[in-house]
């Protein structure tokens, strides 16, 4: 993957816990080896008996974004310190379902399957992000952290709208 697909400013140390083991989990179930044992132990020592379950959820998403999914998204390999701007998203759905914004939830949705989000998959995302608020382990959406170079969006900013086309 090019060096340029990668937020450079931003780790997953930066994100913490809670959006390193996601993205991990996530990683895995895209490339098919989530069911490392490594992988499955990871989970139950971060989420307990909420293990399985979220685990499968990850699956779940994984394969529906791979599967409905209009577009390909871009995603780096496990292990990877950096995130890519596709991961930003699906991590930034994750954190938006875990605090009950299932507005913002389903529009980085929407952006990741390039077309309307199905709500089977919209109720997966709250459950992957529920499961990671009840062991106290919040996924830090990128949006929120401040990077070395800029914010990604600045508290407070604007929100930009169309006001005319040419």
């Amino acid at each position: 993957m090019h060096s340029d697909a990668f937020i450079q400013d931003i780790t997953l140390v930066d994100l913490g816990g809670g959006a390193g083991i996601c993205i991990w989990g996530f990683r895995a179930s895209a490339q098919g080896k989530s069911n490392c044992a490594c992988v499955e132990k990871g989970f139950q020592r971060s989420l307990g008996d909420d293990a399985t379950a979220t685990l499968n959820a990850i699956r779940t998403f994984a394969a529906a974004l791979g599967q409905c999914g209009r577009r390909k998204v871009g995603l780096a390999t496990p292990g990877h310190v950096h995130i890519t701007r596709d991961e930003a998203s699906i991590l930034a759905a994750v954190s938006a379902a875990q605090v009950d914004d299932m507005d913002a939830a389903g529009a980085h949705l929407a952006w990741l399957l390039a077309g309307p989000t199905p709500e089977v998959l919209l109720a997966t995302v709250r459950e992957i992000g529920k499961a990671f608020a009840r062991h106290d382990m919040m996924v830090v959406s990128p949006d929120y952290i401040q990077t070395k170079s800029k914010p990604l969006r600045p508290k407070g900013a604007p929100k930009l709208s169309l006001v005319a086309t040419a």
